[in-house]
């Protein structure tokens, strides 16, 4: 038995370090959490009325009374697919075992702070697979979870910490495949499925998906196209349970969401300004969002959630054909506002900006890498994801499922410049190799 307990000594110092950060980041998120009474202040302080960012939570609330997904607007709409299954549904159990109230809300908040934890512990593994120090990873990992950028989109901000965490996995887990370099039908089913459980979760990975598949179809090369119908076959397989439910229950078989077309036409009008705190500020939401305006949501209630969607998007795309100078003025506007957020209060996005020019910091170092299988993942992931949001609207939490990544390249930076410039610290170096070969 002891020696099934034992850990080579090469994992060890990983372990420790995973353990650590998932431990600060569990203190340091729950002394918020408690200290500022955040949990008394969840959507069910809030009249249903006001629950402008908080479709989720009324999904959940229905999931939890019914066991339907219903109801994610102002008033009753009936079934939706306003978001993906998987979050509401898990959000409705605990509400069902907790109740929708404080109790509630604290389970929902601490399971949101073991998905946040543990993609922050997995940070000091996921600097191997790119390539660089365990000791980047761990400067990543610590930043995170001590500094609590994302605080509120961490405690209650809905799939996004889950999401975060899918997208660490995934990330490892598609480094362990081309470092594997054998390539069978079966791994890619199983690849597929993986990524078909994350779209449940969050479906702009879509893009992100479709990325790293090709990237590695270029890489291997050999028996890619089996792995590649594999790893379709893997998505589809996922999805379809959902797509079926979806056809049945609304009429079309939605894959992922159906809300793509209200989206286009809240950010894209005369009022638009390209982040969601702008939005709201203009009116936008009150003029044509369901969650906020009822003449809307009986809209919905009476065409269904798909024919609704589809009737929104040609009202966007009939403003983008009218106005193309306007449109192209705030396709650029929220390209910058994605990566430099304009929040609801300073103090929520000024540290996001800073702590993306550290980051910068560290690809120069990690440029003579620029032909690594990982790197390329990065660069991809950062051109792929926020790619539909350049379309819609902007806000600080939608860049979340991507803020570990830019972490990762803070640690890189504050690793490297702090031995350029304290050359004394240069003799202490980093086994990452070894590190990473045992446990492979």
């Amino acid at each position: 038995m002891s020696a099934l307990l034992k850990i080579p000594s090469a994992r060890k110092p990983l372990l420790v370090a995973a353990v650590g950060i998932f431990a600060c980041s569990c203190v340091v998120r729950l002394g918020f959490d408690f200290a500022t009474g955040a949990y008394q202040n969840g959507a069910h302080a809030l009249p249903a009325s006001d629950r402008s960012a908080f479709e989720f939570v009324n999904i959940a609330e229905s999931f939890a009374r019914s066991g339907r997904l219903a109801d994610p607007y102002s008033i009753p709409t009936g079934p939706t697919a306003h978001m993906p299954p998987v979050y509401p549904m898990l959000l409705g159990s605990v509400y069902r075992v907790f109740g929708p109230g404080v109790s509630g809300d604290i389970a929902a908040h601490s399971l949101n702070i073991f998905f946040v934890s543990l993609m922050y512990a997995l940070l000091p593994l996921a600097a191997i697979s790119l390539g660089v120090s365990m000791r980047s990873g761990v400067l990543a990992g610590l930043t995170g979870a001590i500094v609590p950028f994302h605080i509120i989109t961490e405690l209650r901000g809905g799939e996004y910490a889950m999401a975060g965490l899918c997208l660490v996995l995934l990330f490892l887990g598609t480094v362990w495949l081309e470092r594997r370099g054998r390539f069978t039908f079966g791994l890619g089913l199983a690849y597929g499925a993986a990524w078909g459980a994350a779209l449940l979760v969050f479906a702009s990975f879509m893009t992100v998906f479709a990325g790293w598949l090709a990237l590695l179809a270029i890489r291997i090369r050999k028996g890619s196209g089996g792995f590649i119908a594999g790893a379709a076959l893997g998505v589809l397989f996922l999805l379809s349970p959902w797509a079926i439910r979806n056809w049945i229950t609304l009429g079309s078989p939605v894959l992922l969401r159906d809300n793509f077309g209200l989206e286009m036409r809240v950010g894209n009008n005369d009022l638009a300004k390209g982040s969601m705190p702008e939005n709201i500020e203009t009116g936008i939401f009150a003029k044509y969002h369901p969650i906020k305006n009822k003449d809307e949501a009986r809209r919905v209630a009476e065409l269904g959630e798909v024919e609704y969607n589809r009737q929104e998007l040609r009202f966007a795309l009939g403003w983008i054909r009218q106005n193309p100078k306007p449109f192209v003025l705030l396709t650029l506007r929220r390209i910058y506002l994605f990566w430099f957020p304009k929040g609801w209060v300073p103090w929520q996005t000024t540290p996001l900006i800073f702590l993306l020019l550290i980051s910068f910091g560290g690809w120069f170092p990690m440029a003579p890498k620029i032909g690594s299988f990982s790197l390329q993942m990065v660069i991809i992931l950062w051109i792929a994801y926020p790619a539909v949001y350049y379309f819609l609207q902007t806000d600080s939490r939608y860049r979340y499922p991507v803020h570990w990544s830019v972490l990762l390249f803070a640690g890189v930076a504050l690793e490297y410049w702090t031995l350029a410039l304290l050359p004394k610290f240069t003799r202490w170096r980093p086994r990452s190799a070894k590190v990473y070969q045992s446990l492979s």
